[in-house]
């Protein structure tokens, strides 16, 4: 650093115009990176059954659950959840259905259905299957839900606003616990 210089000065570069060259080959570059939003092959899906056990890796946190990239496919998912998961975890989950090019899983059923001969599914339902739910009362990342098929209560994780008595179109994802895990997120 001179006299002349202040501290701040010494990290400053002279900024220079790219070249016509370097931002053709800057644009060439752009081009040719994959885009990651177009990793899900729909045909890829097509080899999971509902029930199928996957390992995912967590991407980020989105409301009522986490967008998840399906290892060793690199297909991009959707797990509804109000676990504490961090990006890059990796779990286990069921895969539900494919809908709207995204996979929807179930982490709640790959803990407690480590197989598909076992299942908790309530009589006439299948994971994926839509169902109607009246909303109850809200509570933490979602609502509670009574199932008007099965008279069951239920669990809908959403940032979506709905008031008490309102009926949801629903996706059946899991048992939880002594209620039933719903997603709202392919019904629109």
């Amino acid at each position: 650093m001179s006299d002349q210089e202040t501290p701040d000065q010494e990290n400053v570069v002279a900024f220079r115009r790219k070249t016509k060259e370097e931002k053709s080959e800057q644009r060439a570059a752009r081009v040719a990176a994959p885009d990651p939003n177009a990793n899900l092959n729909i045909n890829s899906s097509e080899s999971f059954a509902a029930g199928d056990s996957v390992m995912c890796r967590i991407v980020r946190y989105v409301p009522g659950g986490f967008n998840v990239i399906i290892i060793p496919q690199n297909l991009h998912g959707y797990l509804p959840s109000n676990s504490n998961h961090q990006a890059g975890d990796e779990i286990s989950a069921l895969y539900v259905k494919t809908e709207k090019d995204r996979i929807l899983l179930s982490q709640r059923a790959a803990v407690d259905l480590p197989n598909k001969s076992t299942n908790q599914s309530p009589s006439g339902i299948h994971p994926g299957q839509n169902i109607s739910a009246k909303i109850l009362r809200a509570e933490e990342g979602g609502y509670e839900v009574l199932v008007s098929k099965l008279d069951a209560l239920g669990y809908l994780p959403t940032n979506a606003q709905h008031n008490v008595g309102d009926l949801v179109l629903a996706t059946y994802v899991s048992m939880e616990g002594n209620r039933m895990l719903l997603s709202e997120r392919f019904n629109h």
